[in-house]
């Protein structure tokens, strides 16, 4: 039997891309096993790649039912997993982030487990959001010092703290932080791994004369505060305007798996399936244009599609960022991927 495992635990499509990408280039003669938090993730993956996939709810969005229900699901979370690791002596983790409960308290229960030397956590990349830090403030590390009540309870629960950034990227945990290619960091270089790109052009180009495609991505900007409603609607209206005067025949749109609200769709568009990993997607089908507004989707359109695709952000001037550094960081983001900007 193998004595090596390496776990992944992913909550996007990106995620498991890099996932994919890291088992197959990295994680070789180990055994492979796959935690999606979402259910419908497990459409997207390799099986054949994996020993095993696992279906985790996360203890939050899913609790278990009754009193205290966030904290069964988080016990709940780590026994499942106990069940697997049992037998093995060496083990890697992979998420991409650290500061969440239902990541966080594996790393104390699997350094106990294996120990520490034959233990590695490591960090996964989650697009756009990774090109920058997100200090812990001091307020919200006194805060996460409640966390520590739950050992109290079960002694399973104990939260490994760290300062710096919120992902874990300065945790003394973190032996390796793996980077998207292409993409630009602020990490310890030390410790930055570049992948090799997660996808491949498999297109035709399309065929059918006077037809062109557009491809509209939705974005949870709403729900994550990053737009108003009001210029979320002037977007949406800009869009279909500036789309309507380029003649496209046929508009498709993908919606987010986070976006309840169904961001920038028209009823003209047709949607695709919420099961098709859009990286994938844009590998194997041609489109026109491309249009968002800074959805990482953007970023691998560009690396991914042909030059006859032309890439365009909207309303990037109507978003609400947390820092200025953030909004330089990501207009110059733009401007080194050859991104066309439009305001709104």
């Amino acid at each position: 039997m193998n004595k090596n495992l390496s776990i992944f635990f992913v909550s996007s499509p990106l995620q498991v891309l890099a996932a994919q990408c890291i088992a197959k280039s990295i994680e070789i003669n180990r055994d492979l096993i796959l935690v999606f938090y979402k259910k419908n993730l497990d459409k997207v993956v390799k099986k054949s790649i994996w020993k095993k996939q696992i279906y985790m709810p996360w203890p939050r969005h899913d609790p278990e039912p009754g009193l205290f229900g966030t904290h069964k699901r988080l016990i709940k979370n780590i026994t499942l997993i106990d069940n697997i690791i049992s037998d093995y002596k060496s083990l890697h983790i992979y998420s991409a982030v650290y500061d969440t409960e239902a990541i966080n308290y594996f790393v104390s229960f699997f350094q106990k487990k294996v120990g520490g030397t034959n233990f590695s956590a490591r960090i996964l990349p989650d697009g756009v959001i990774s090109t920058v830090r997100y200090p812990l403030t001091f307020f919200k590390r006194i805060l996460r010092k409640t966390r520590d009540f739950r050992s109290l309870v079960d002694k399973k629960l104990v939260y490994s703290h760290f300062s710096g950034d919120r992902i874990g990227s300065d945790a003394k945990f973190i032996d390796k932080i793996f980077v998207l290619n292409g993409f630009p960091h602020q990490y310890r270089k030390d410790k930055v791994v570049i992948l090799p790109p997660l996808l491949k052009n498999k297109t035709k180009q399309n065929n059918v004369k006077n037809k062109t495609r557009a491809l509209i991505i939705g974005q949870p900007l709403q729900g994550f505060k990053l737009m108003s409603i009001n210029n979320i609607n002037l977007a949406t209206n800009v869009i279909m305007q500036w789309l309507t005067e380029e003649k496209i025949s046929d508009f498709f749109y993908k919606k987010h798996p986070k976006d309840k609200q169904s961001t920038f769709y028209n009823e003209k568009y047709h949607i695709l399936s919420d099961s098709i990993s859009i990286e994938e997607h844009l590998a194997e089908n041609h489109y026109d244009y491309i249009v968002g507004v800074n959805s990482t989707v953007l970023f691998f359109a560009k690396q991914i599609c042909s030059d006859n695709s032309r890439v365009l952000s909207f309303g990037i001037n109507k978003v609400n960022f947390k820092t200025n550094n953030e909004k330089i960081n990501l207009k110059k983001l733009l401007e080194d991927f050859k991104i066309e900007v439009k305001y709104v």
